[in-house]
């Protein structure tokens, strides 16, 4: 069984450590820029349902799976990041915990959730 260890972050904080994966996840919207949502982090049904929504997710989300399927590495890390560090990023790495709960050891943090913006809703 492999272990994941999954982080979200944003590049505007502090370096983004090293990975044996990083995802850059400013390819998707962006509900920052969006009035009602932008107060909310990715781990809320609002920012869930916002990027579920978007045509560029799934494609994205399944190039990641793909590459971890594809992986011989029995330990994983995987670096999600965006700009802040709490909409988008967050939203990949809680998605990629969820999708591998039980299929793989899985330990997922936020880096810099809480920063910046305010804490999540």
């Amino acid at each position: 069984m492999k272990r994941l260890f999954i982080r979200s972050c944003g590049y505007e904080h502090e370096p983004l450590p090293k990975a044996t994966f990083t995802f850059d996840c400013r390819v998707l919207e962006n509900p920052y820029w969006i009035k009602e949502l932008s107060p909310f982090c990715g781990k809320t049904p609002q920012i869930k349902a916002f990027l579920d929504k978007s045509p560029k997710t799934k494609p994205f989300l399944d190039e990641i799976l793909r590459q971890i399927e594809e992986s011989q590495e029995e330990e994983i890390s995987i670096v999600c990041f965006c700009t802040g560090g709490y909409h988008r990023s967050v939203y990949v790495a809680t998605y990629l915990a969820s999708y591998y709960l039980n299929k793989a050891g899985v330990s997922l943090s936020h880096r810099d959730l809480g920063k910046g913006i305010k804490p999540c809703k």
